[in-house]
């Protein structure tokens, strides 16, 4: 097997496929490898490396204060909705996005309107409930990465390495050698991404090191009855700027069935016990 390419992908989760696949998309003179491992099938026993979009359920907003966010957003939705077609897999779930916030810019719901469209929500006294239509809703990011990777199978100029990427480095003639955990024989290529993600600056060396900070997040998932997410399932992702002495910034998402089989709903929060990590 050709152990050298044009470029390699280091991370094979949602930036490294997406990499992968706009690169091939772009021209089939490059030949393209994307290294990663698959997600373990135990994460209680597992001790390699691990991602953050082993999930199913992420908010996703259309608009944001920030009109070079919202620009971004709309972007990036584009993209999903590209994939989705190509794909023939849902990434994108357009439920909408409730915010109860202090003050918010364009009119909000009165309180009879929260009530009536969103009884399962308490409208708590001295927020304003805001609703973000569709597209604004949920988005699943193991899903995302199904859909990348479903693409790239389908393309000549690429190969795919199921595989943890151990060191990086550079030879005589310039090239960089990609060692693998599981492979003997290294790969070499003219250019490398890293996309991986928490890990990223263990595969850089001391001088291109960009100084990542990992942060830890608090999750709940509870667990519904089929016949509960029936009767949510026009329930919107929502947000808070709640704040009290241990918890901040709630959030929540749509029912959503999971790979075990059952529905759940997530939520989650910033805690005063959040750990802050120099990577």
């Amino acid at each position: 097997m050709n152990r050298a390419f044009d470029v390699v992908v280091v991370g094979a989760g949602l930036f490294g496929s997406s990499a992968a696949r706009h690169i091939t998309a772009l021209t089939t003179k490059l030949s393209v490898a994307l290294v990663g491992p698959s997600e373990p099938s135990n994460f209680s026993t597992h001790k390699g490396v691990f991602a953050s979009h082993y999930d199913e359920n992420r908010i996703y907003t259309a608009v944001d204060h920030s009109p070079a966010w919202t620009s971004a957003l709309k972007l990036s939705l584009d993209n999903l909705l590209a994939l989705q077609q190509e794909s023939g897999m849902q990434v994108h779930f357009p439920v909408g996005v409730l915010q109860l916030v202090n003050n918010w810019g364009s009119p909000p719901l009165t309180r009879a309107e929260h009530q009536q469209r969103f009884p399962y929500f308490a409208a708590p006294q001295g927020k304003v409930s805001a609703y973000l239509p569709p597209p604004s809703g949920s988005i699943n990011p193991r899903a995302i990465v199904a859909a990348q990777l479903k693409v790239l199978s389908n393309r000549e100029n690429f190969t795919r390495y199921d595989d943890t990427v151990t060191r990086i480095e550079k030879d005589s003639s310039g090239l960089f050698i990609v060692h693998m955990r599981g492979q003997n024989t290294p790969l070499k290529t003219k250019k490398v991404i890293v996309a991986a993600g928490a890990f990223t600056d263990f595969l850089l060396q001391d001088t291109q090191k960009i100084g990542l900070r990992i942060k830890t997040e608090a999750t709940i998932l509870g667990r519904i009855s089929p016949k509960t997410a029936e009767q949510l399932k026009n329930m919107p992702a929502w947000g808070a700027d709640f704040v009290n002495q241990r918890t901040s910034a709630p959030y929540g998402g749509p029912p959503c069935k999971y790979p075990d089989g059952n529905w759940y709903i997530k939520m989650g929060c910033d805690t005063m016990d959040d750990k802050w990590v120099d990577s």
